[in-house]
């Protein structure tokens, strides 16, 4: 689907909700259609390095692994999957066979964006009792969850962290030369840290800590109702799903700091670890901050992404704040001597 094509749906309000106006949203993945009650998210024809939607059946499986797997935490929001038909009129989302099958959409329950948790957030409306509500609930379905056991590599581990070298070329361009020397020496940094960490990380996967969890568990993918909605789980790869607990728990954590509130931040952190003790000692907590790194490094990742996909200002004020992130979690890193000091054995204290 073309940005034309896309506008042409909402023009002609071209799906199954007549009410009111249509608007627009793009991601560097996905075109959504917000219509009056309902979202229609779109996959772009687009390949990254961690994802593929370039082709349409593709696009239809991926589309169908995202109703079933956000299923798991969410109720009535995630709908039906539906055909986008061409007709003599222009592209047309309908669960009727009106013409040729061009492309599929996700349809949704819209909600209510001042329940979405970053405004939220902005304007301070976020209380203790919502955190609260989230810790319990992802505690609860992480021990509910697949658990993954398998060998683990720091090797694959550290590919993934190290993919962020995508961005050198932006990072030198926007950024300067000196920071992209910074970013290559802290992806050699938390090389030589995962390397060091292979045995404990192996022995936290043993241990049951490895779920099919949610993936991209950031303020973004919240909306705070009367029991908090946690949607659009990660459904393009599996491999990013399937993920220590504490990497889940470090996404959201990261990004409370994000919004300046290190206090809703910590507060997860504690009650997460109520309801699912998964922090046995220091060697854990040592993996919990490259967590913190490595989820820093995510968000700007994708917004840096997007930003020269589309040359959103959003999108490049926002992959400076994670760049920033990035660098903090960086020097706290060296100051406290992770990237220097021996693996602990399996299960050991880590100072």
């Amino acid at each position: 689907m073309t940005r034309e094509d896309i506008e042409s749906i909402a023009r002609r309000r071209a799906f199954p909700d007549r009410d009111g106006a249509a608007e627009i949203v793009e991601t560097h993945a996905n075109w959504i259609i917000l219509s009056e009650h309902f979202a229609f998210k779109i996959k772009k024809e687009v390949v990254f390095s961690f994802l593929d939607y370039s082709t349409l059946e593709k696009r239809k499986f991926y589309c169908q692994r995202e109703l079933s797997l956000n299923q798991r935490l969410t109720r009535n929001i995630y709908l039906r999957v539906l055909p986008i038909c061409q007709t003599p009129e222009g592209p047309l989302i309908s669960s009727a066979s009106e013409g040729p099958v061009v492309d599929y959409a996700v349809q949704m329950q819209r909600m209510d964006e001042e329940h979405h948790m970053p405004p939220m957030l902005e304007k301070g409306q976020v209380k203790a009792e919502h955190i609260r509500q989230i810790a319990r609930l992802l505690a609860h379905f992480h021990k509910q969850a697949e658990k993954i056991h398998r060998p683990l590599s720091w090797k694959s581990i550290f590919e993934d962290f190290s993919d962020i070298l995508s961005t050198r070329s932006w990072v030198e361009s926007q950024l300067g030369a000196r920071e992209a020397e910074l970013l290559q020496s802290i992806v050699s940094g938390v090389g030589r840290f995962l390397e060091r960490m292979e045995g404990h990380l192996q022995h936290r996967n043993d241990r049951g800590y490895t779920v099919d969890g949610h993936g991209d568990l950031h303020s973004r993918n919240i909306f705070l109702l009367d029991s908090p909605v946690l949607f659009d789980c990660i459904e393009f790869n599996d491999h990013f799903r399937q993920l220590d607990v504490l990497d889940e728990v470090a996404f959201l954590f990261m990004d409370f700091y994000y919004f300046k509130r290190p206090d809703l931040a910590e507060f997860l952190l504690s009650e997460y670890l109520e309801g699912n003790p998964a922090i046995e000692g220091p060697a854990d907590m040592a993996l919990f901050y490259y967590y913190l790194c490595y989820r820093a490094n995510v968000r700007f990742k994708v917004n840096a992404l997007q930003a020269g996909q589309t040359d959103n200002r959003e999108g490049f004020r926002e992959a400076k704040l994670y760049w920033a992130l990035l660098k903090d979690y960086y020097i706290l890193f060296q100051k406290r001597g992770w990237f220097k000091r021996k693996a602990p054995a399996a299960g050991a204290w880590f100072f």
